[in-house]
């Protein structure tokens, strides 16, 4: 069913898509923050001072500064990330249906559903890779400059985040497949995840007729990007019935999609 020859070509697609390219800055960019900016100091595992590009936080503001530190600076990579994978992966379907080659690839002993598949495979595998990498350097460092008084929730997090884009390029996917258009994949994609996402959240909402029959059809982004967040920020752990409750979604949208390309005319 999956074809390791497709996921390879799509490693090397993905590598080189801009949005991608500059997601792997914005991450090595951050390890460098990381590495060159910030110097902590414990003492009986307790956070006594911190200095950031070369300043030393006052004392009293410590606490304070370091869980605002924190929250601000997930809240920010969690989100500019998602933005460029889900950019990055707008592109992928509707370049892959214009490709003039396509219909000699499925000449070769490779099904539609496979190539599809395969495609969609090796795409969540490069996002992994260049997710859970990061978390792993980024454990490594504040391992490093806290002599060891650091958790493993931003590992867990990583596994968290990359569960949310699975869940999340499931139905980019889909759009893909319907509408055929990078930039309006984009767009309604962006849209799902940063304004749907957090409405459906929202337990203001939970009694509106639209935003109730909107959560019928989408799985619950919104929570699940909390749920990540939270790992990192208060080092709760993950809900894993949200997750259950997720995947029966990404089946759905990932069998839909199959259907139409399936039934696509080709070039």
């Amino acid at each position: 069913m999956i074809n390791a020859a497709v996921i390879r070509q799509t490693l090397r697609e993905a590598f080189v898509q801009p949005a991608l390219l500059f997601a792997i800055i914005v991450e090595v960019a951050f390890i460098g923050l990381l590495t060159f900016g910030i110097s902590l100091d414990f003492e009986n595992d307790i956070l006594v001072s911190m200095k950031l590009f070369g300043r030393e936080i006052d004392e009293t503001l410590l606490n304070t500064f370091v869980s605002n530190l924190i929250e601000n600076m997930v809240n920010l990579i969690s989100a500019l990330l998602m933005f460029l994978f889900i950019i990055g992966s707008s592109f992928l379907y509707p370049y892959m249906l214009r490709d003039p080659l396509l219909g000699i690839t499925l000449t070769k002993p490779i099904s539609r559903t496979s190539l599809f598949l395969s495609k969609y495979a090796g795409f969540i595998l490069f996002i992994a890779l260049s997710i859970i990498l990061f978390s792993i350097a980024v454990w490594f460092i504040l391992f490093s400059k806290s002599s060891g008084h650091v958790s493993d929730s931003v590992i867990v997090a990583s596994i968290s985040f990359c569960f949310e884009f699975i869940i999340v390029f499931s139905i980019c996917s889909l759009l893909a497949m319907i509408i055929e258009n990078a930039s309006g994949v984009a767009l309604l994609g962006i849209g799902i995840y940063y304004i749907l996402g957090p409405l459906m959240a929202n337990t203001d909402n939970v009694h509106n007729l639209v935003i109730t029959i909107i959560s019928l059809l989408l799985p619950p982004i919104g929570q699940l990007s909390i749920i990540t967040k939270d790992i990192v920020i208060l080092g709760v752990q993950s809900n894993l019935t949200l997750l259950v409750v997720s995947f029966p979604y990404v089946v759905v949208y990932l069998a839909i999609a199959i259907i139409i390309f399936n039934r696509k005319d080709l070039p």
